[in-house]
């Protein structure tokens, strides 16, 4: 009779998964409090690669008609560049920002404080975030040592534990991270790279759950390809956001829109499928009854 213990490896992942949601709520109520949202009417946009428009609101120096060219010297193009800076913003440590105001150009230096507890409300999104975090790590470790070598039920556990990490951490994550023992930093590359391939993921527990839907290697080689060809660019991006924050912006974008792209597609492959299965286990019901 085997054992039912799980494997070694499996509380290893346990404990990187587990290290995602602390950092998740470090960040959250010791990080550097720099939340655009939460400045009402505040909008920014990108437009062709010339720096962040500011579209409407005031914060931080910045005002409607501004652009926000570079951040200590780094370009900021678009969206990812610019969560690159938020990645490692630090709490009292000054930034230079490069700005375009009508004709002129400005540098203004910026510094933020550590998040107050007392700019956190009852109604704030960072509360439902928390306890989808900690609820999905909570069930994950249920599904996954329940039956440890069952392979649906791991993949399952991996979906579960990695969907609600799938958009990231708040600002200042990368500084934080830098700054760990490099044991506990070399642990997190196994969430972070997970949240990579979340597509992939999904897509997979969809072609084995409730029942397997092929049995030949092809269809995993096709529906993997995608997102291994485009992993090595994803984790050497989020490495130089870690470890060279001087360089942290910059990052091709074809990326990124490439990784969307097959999100998208994965996604609603993944529903289609599912309600498929739905009707057909309906169907058989009625026919039953």
């Amino acid at each position: 009779m085997p054992s039912r213990r799980a494997p070694w490896w499996m509380f290893i992942v346990a404990v990187s998964f587990l290290m995602y949601p602390s950092l998740y709520l470090y960040q959250t109520f010791w990080g550097p409090n720099v939340d655009t949202g939460q400045f009402a009417g505040f909008k920014f946009t990108f437009v062709g690669g010339k720096g962040m428009l500011v579209v409407a609101g005031r914060w931080a120096g910045l005002q409607p008609g501004d652009r926000l060219l570079a951040v200590d010297g780094q370009a900021i193009r678009n969206f990812r560049d610019w969560n690159a800076i938020l990645a490692n913003t630090e709490v009292g440590r000054p930034q230079r920002w490069e700005i375009a105001r009508d004709e002129r150009r400005l540098q203004l230096e910026q510094t933020f404080d550590r998040f107050a507890w007392s700019d956190l409300h009852v109604e704030d999104r960072t509360w439902p975030g928390l306890g989808l975090l900690l609820a999905s790590f909570a069930l994950s470790l249920v599904i996954a040592f329940r039956r440890p070598y069952d392979p649906v039920a791991r993949i399952g556990a991996w979906l579960t534990a990695t969907a609600p990490i799938a958009f990231g951490v708040s600002p200042g994550w990368a500084a934080t991270w830098r700054h760990l023992p490099v044991l506990f930093g070399a642990l997190l590359w196994i969430p972070q790279i997970s949240r990579f391939v979340v597509d992939g993921i999904l897509v997979t527990f969809f072609t084995v759950f409730p029942r397997r839907l092929f049995r030949s290697r092809w269809p995993w080689i096709l529906l993997w390809t995608p997102v291994l060809l485009v992993l090595p660019f994803r984790v050497s991006a989020a490495f130089a956001v870690v470890y060279r924050p001087e360089h942290a912006t910059g990052a091709p974008e074809w990326v990124f829109s490439t990784a969307t792209a097959r999100n998208v597609l994965y996604l609603v492959g993944g529903g289609v499928h599912s309600n498929i299965h739905g009707q057909r286990e309906r169907n058989k019901s009625w026919q039953l009854s």
